[in-house]
């Protein structure tokens, strides 16, 4: 098994997502995701912090006017697929999952031309940075 890591640091306004962690200091995010195949892509993600930060959260996720994933300007294109797990006043769990991904940059889509298939990866959030 082998380990890269590596921190990506957002400004506010680079990210929906990335603004609720700035905007909710106290907000944390980590996940397990992975590709299914070439163009399908899945999430657990469990988020823990004050209810509005995970309100916003929750609304973006289920937009699918916004994207999430992408790491450059460009939205990604895919069908979007998510559902609540658990939620309560302080804990958000989602499952997400990505079909027909086509015209993406996003950190997963990038390790998936460079690594191995079945390739799982482990992700943490919180203020402006995303590990």
């Amino acid at each position: 098994m082998r380990e890269f890591t590596f921190a990506i640091e957002y400004d506010q306004g680079a990210d929906l997502i990335m603004d609720v962690f700035i905007d909710y200091p106290a907000l944390v995010a980590y996940s397990i995701d992975g590709f299914a195949t070439a163009d399908r892509f899945w999430r657990i993600e469990r988020i823990a912090g004050p209810e509005a930060g995970l309100d916003r959260i929750e609304t973006i996720r289920f937009d699918d006017t916004q994207c999430g994933e992408a790491v450059t300007e460009q939205r990604c294109d895919a069908t979007r697929y998510h559902d609540v797990l658990v939620r309560s006043a302080n804990e958000l769990v989602l499952d997400t999952y990505l079909e027909d991904i086509q015209q993406c940059k996003s950190v997963h889509t990038l390790a998936r031309k460079h690594l191995p298939p079945g390739l799982i990866s482990e992700t943490r959030r919180r203020e402006s940075s995303h590990w």
